[in-house]
């Protein structure tokens, strides 16, 4: 299914397209926070989803 795939392209058939991508944030945790210094240090996930039509099938 991969084979000659470049990952290099945009994941659309036609380039003059978008490509829509969903972007979702999550704060996992907060992992310190110093009220005399103004730090605090977290750990944040972000999620990217988006259609790579170039590796599509019909069923």
């Amino acid at each position: 299914m991969t084979n000659g795939y470049n990952k290099v392209l945009l994941p659309v058939k036609d380039h003059r397209s978008q490509v829509n991508v969903s972007i979702q944030s999550y704060l996992a945790s907060i992992n310190s926070f110093d009220e005399i210094n103004c730090e605090i240090a977290l750990t944040w996930l972000f999620t990217l989803e988006w259609t790579e039509e170039r590796m599509s099938w019909k069923s």
